[in-house]
């Protein structure tokens, strides 16, 4: 290609013929020949910026890049590296082998955006930039994630660095009927409602719905849709538990029976249980199930065909996955594709089927998972990756957090020790990452005055202060006692 000196030769020479014209129109024509010329030179010569680490971050971050996998499969720990947003977690083992037959989708190029949702209420820092962090390793798709206020700063601080998109609200903004909805519940109609907006109607072609608090990503989750085309209908609804049935799970066929009656489970006690906590599709497909959620949520009837229900009287945590389990077995999704553990793209722990090697996880074939939902029912895991990517605080020392915490100031601790076994409890509340988030808990739970932390992620908030209860203690290795240190003995 010429260059663009050579170029105005040409101009130049152009020009000279022209000098002795007096002709406005010759002038014009040089000049839109010229410009001409300057596109010419322009486009032919494409220039690459490389934007520098410097430019997204201030802050030193663990890079996902430099946790790649090394030749053993472990993560690398980085020492001093800047963040780098967009490279790739590069698996050394192991291809994604997508278990559904999809050769009738057009394969033409890809207009509409991706984007993973998912909501974060209360979310754990950690937690949430094992998601963050995984996620934009493997993909670049948008992530949209709804969280209540207020926000904590390094959450904030978390997903300005990962790209992530925050849909903040106020649960003292929602509906009377939802304000006391559990997180998992509320969900479903906040997304639909997100896709209804104007602008973001017609933006996306591919979702993903998956839990964050426990979720990580080992490659891009989109891998295993096809390439998007206007009014395709897929849907992949995925297996979770399969040792048991329905009906054999205390928990799925409560949920079942509380909202759609026991009809409803002898209807579909056979059948496998489904995982509501990760879900992809088309938003063909997504939208309608999203809006069938969103109803039944709210109490909406559905119309012929489908069972009564009582929400929101049987609304609670969990219930989510009845109606879930409900609308997959009754087919109600459009271009429904289940997915089971052994072989298929997402890994989930609670199910006991895939397998680690070497921080890493895979299905019975062999082939690394792309998601994997509940880490954290893999003690050594959730610490490799909290060991991996969580920057501010030396997760190996599980005090190091409890000290970094203004809540845990005012409590004092013991170590392996149940303080308060079988006595005055308040509440239990699941998915701690380590004491200090009983703490905070505590410090936000009326009538909690201590608090016993074990090992499995549990804080066992309690009503009565040491003094007046603390007095037999049991030894339960890894357990943290907490208890306010300014309670008098007097205090009930």
């Amino acid at each position: 290609m010429q260059s663009l000196r050579s170029l105005r030769k040409r101009v130049k020479g152009t020009t000279s013929k022209c000098d002795s014209c007096s002709d406005l129109v010759c002038y014009v024509i040089i000049v839109i020949l010229y410009t001409i010329l300057l596109l010419y030179w322009k486009y032919s010569h494409a220039v690459v910026r490389v934007v520098s680490p410097e430019s997204l971050s201030s802050q030193h971050i663990i890079n996902p890049s430099d946790s790649i996998m090394n030749g053993n499969n472990e993560y690398n720990r980085p020492e001093d590296k800047d963040y780098l947003r967009g490279t790739a977690l590069q698996p050394t083992t192991g291809n994604l082998v997508n278990p559904v037959e999809l050769d009738h989708i057009s394969s033409s190029a890809q207009q509409k955006k991706d984007v993973v949702v998912g909501m974060a209420m209360n979310i754990d820092p950690k937690n949430f930039v094992v998601f963050c962090a995984t996620l934009r390793g493997v993909s670049q798709a948008d992530a949209v994630i709804f969280i209540n206020r207020p926000v904590s700063p390094r959450v904030l601080e978390i997903a300005g660095v990962y790209a992530i998109t925050l849909e903040e609200f106020d649960i003292s903004s929602q509906s009377t009927l939802m304000r006391n909805y559990h997180a998992s519940t509320l969900r479903w109609s906040m997304m639909y409602d997100f896709f209804q907006r104007p602008n973001i109607i017609g933006k996306y072609g591919r979702v993903w719905m998956i839990d964050v608090r426990d979720s990580m990503f080992q490659k891009d989750p989109f891998s295993i849709l096809p390439v998007y085309k206007p009014g395709a209908s897929i849907f992949l609804a995925f297996r979770g538990v399969e040792s048991k049935k329905i009906s054999e799970c205390g928990w799925n066929s409560g949920w079942i029976r509380d909202c759609f009656g026991q009809s409803t489970v002898t209807t579909f006690g056979n059948e496998q249980i489904i995982c509501s906590g990760f879900s992809a599709g088309t938003i063909d497909s997504v939208l309608p199930y999203l809006k069938k959620m969103s109803d039944i949520t709210k109490g909406n009837s559905l119309g012929k065909g489908f069972p009564s229900h009582n929400f929101p009287q049987c609304e609670r945590n969990g219930v989510d996955q009845g109606v879930h389990n409900v609308l997959v077995h009754l087919r109600l999704i459009d271009g429904l594709r289940v997915i089971g553990q052994a072989d298929g793209p997402v890994a989930n722990m609670q199910a006991k089927v895939a397998e680690v090697k070497n921080f890493a996880v895979f299905n019975k074939r062999g082939e690394l998972s792309a998601v994997v939902h509940q880490y954290d029912r893999h003690a050594a895991l959730q610490k490799k990756l909290f060991g991996t990517f969580v920057y501010w605080t030396d997760t190996n020392d599980r005090m190091s957090e409890w000290r970094d915490t203004p809540e845990c100031a005012q409590y004092g601790y013991k170590m392996d020790t149940d303080l308060f076994l079988g006595s005055c409890d308040l509440t239990v509340k699941g998915g701690a990452t380590g004491p200090a988030t009983c703490c905070k808990l505590c410090s936000s739970t009326p009538l909690c005055k201590a608090f016993v932390y074990t090992v499995s992620g549990t804080c066992f908030l309690k009503s009565c202060s040491r003094a007046s209860h603390g007095n037999n203690p049991a030894v339960v290795d890894g357990a943290v006692s907490g208890y306010n240190k300014f309670y008098r003995k007097t205090d009930t």
